[in-house]
């Protein structure tokens, strides 16, 4: 996590996240993806139990 760390177009501060996946996790994150771009929504799931 990327805090304050540039301006936005309005000149606030602005945070950036970057996220990872790794080769084991795909097929479940792409399928709980699919899901939620379907409107299908679940929650939990992963590694970390964030879904």
């Amino acid at each position: 996590m990327r805090r304050a760390h540039f301006l936005g177009a309005d000149g606030s501060p602005r945070d950036s996240a970057q996220y990872s996946i790794l080769r084991t996790d795909r097929p479940g994150v792409a399928e709980r993806l699919r899901r939620r771009a379907s409107g299908g929504f679940v929650v939990g799931g992963g590694a970390a139990g964030v879904g």
